[in-house]
């Protein structure tokens, strides 16, 4: 599996999510979590703040990544 999109679920726990993609998706490169609860976003009422650390640890966890949500990642997110 390489693209997932998974938009509007209930997931709310992001690190067990992310933990159980690593072991089963490990050639993931295509991800959008967006309107979930683990993925906060001006969707669902979360700060900037709150959506750049997701993509900070869900790129850190997932290193294969090159789309999460709505972007690319970018060379300067994979480096923090």
């Amino acid at each position: 599996l390489h693209t997932l999109w998974i938009n509007e679920n209930q997931i709310s726990n992001l690190s067990y999510f992310l933990q159980t993609l690593i072991k089963n998706c490990p050639q993931l490169r295509y991800l959008s979590m967006m309107k979930n609860p683990a993925a906060p976003s001006f969707f669902n009422g979360g700060s900037y703040k709150q959506y750049v650390d997701y993509r900070y640890y869900v790129i850190s966890q997932l290193p294969r990544l090159i789309m999460l949500d709505d972007r690319q990642v970018s060379l300067e997110e994979r480096r923090e």
